[in-house]
């Protein structure tokens, strides 16, 4: 079950100046998929309409060249209780008043993105249908970020002692941001590590895969913070410091750990930057 929120372009020849926003829901029925599309009118139609008694429509019947001058969308996933708040907010706008100013068919999309529980952008009066469909749809992006770093590398002790080093490499990062933009979930960091020991009579140790999962995020405007922890050794930490500018997320990896050497532990820090895409997701 999903709500799907849509602007439909300008179009001359169906003296249509100023676009259309409107509404779908899809119902999965055993018999097949119901979807429903409603828009909101004057009840009295007709180009320069501005104020008067307005109506409810079906999209379908009322002008369904529209659908393929849709411009831009946003979907998401809504539960039963949310789809009955939208269908109560589509019967109340069945007997709204229309003014192109505050009652249009954009003030329609943005009581039932209300009654769905989305972020809503400022309205302005100078916003036509697509822009502010736009606006809707970056309000309430998902950012899916994949990237990867180059390597990093540490190395402590000194020539009387044995010489540590730690490298990072292939490097791994992903994390998600959720559709309120303030909390990041599911971030995954994975990466191979190696450990050398030069300067001893010992051998250096293989490369191992370290996997790290998220144990707290958080978004505070354009700033990630992600915190890791390696389910495999409790010892070892990861944090993540990034902006997202765009459609690009740039920061820093920073992982810190404990080892045991051949005559005392040591700790360690590694700082790697990374740059990655961002996928935003709109359907």
């Amino acid at each position: 079950m999903q709500l799907e929120i849509v602007a439909s372009d300008t179009s001359w020849i169906n003296s249509e100046y100023v676009g259309h926003a409107f509404m779908t829901i899809s119902l999965p029925l055993s018999t097949g998929l119901k979807e429903d599309s409603y828009g909101f009118y004057p009840l009295n139609g007709g180009v320069g309409v501005v104020c008067g008694p307005g109506i409810l429509q079906s999209e379908p019947q009322k002008n369904p060249s529209r659908f393929s001058r849709i411009s831009v969308s946003i979907k998401r996933p809504i539960t039963e209780v949310q789809r009955q708040a939208i269908l109560a907010t589509a019967t109340d706008w069945n007997s709204h008043h229309y003014n192109l100013l505050n009652e249009s068919c954009i003030d329609f999309i943005v009581a039932v993105a209300k009654s769905a529980g989305w972020n809503i952008p400022p309205r302005s009066v100078t916003d036509l249908p697509k822009s502010y469909v736009t606006k809707l749809r970056d309000a309430n992006a998902i950012f899916n970020c994949n990237g990867s770093g180059n390597s990093g590398t540490v190395q402590f002790g000194s020539l009387h002692f044995c010489k540590y080093s730690i490298q990072m490499k292939s490097v791994v990062f992903s994390f998600t941001i959720n559709q309120q933009m303030h909390t990041v979930c599911g971030g995954r960091l994975g990466d191979d590590a190696t450990e050398t020991i030069s300067g001893c009579q010992a051998s250096p140790i293989p490369t191992r895969k370290e996997g790290y999962n998220q144990k707290s995020g958080n978004i505070n405007g354009n700033v990630v913070n992600i915190a890791f922890s390696c389910p495999a050794n409790p010892k070892l930490t990861a944090k993540f410091t990034g902006t997202i500018v765009g459609s690009v997320v740039k920061g820093n990896i920073i992982w810190t750990g404990v080892g045991t050497g051949t005559s005392a532990p040591y700790s360690y820090s590694v700082t790697m930057p990374i740059s990655m895409k961002t996928t935003i997701f709109v359907e």
